[in-house]
């Protein structure tokens, strides 16, 4: 979906809708935070791929733990 970012610029756009998802569950913006999280969710994925497809010895595990998403 994101396949055009490079992965510091897919690191940069997740830091900032983690921003925007915070300020939106803060200000009770529900479904725009819903939004967001969607968006999160696909630039993930995306950094995932790209990781694995440059190192094939690094797991999808590896980055999330390396990223420091909590899942």
């Amino acid at each position: 979906m994101y396949n055009y970012l490079s992965i510091e610029q897919i690191r940069s756009a997740l830091d900032f809708l983690e921003a925007s998802y915070s300020k939106a569950m803060d200000g009770d913006a529900y479904g725009l935070a819903n939004a967001i999280l969607t968006k999160i969710e696909g630039l993930k994925e995306t950094l995932v791929a790209k990781i694995t497809a440059e190192d094939p010895c690094t797991t999808a595990a590896d980055v999330r733990y390396f990223e420091g998403w909590n899942y």
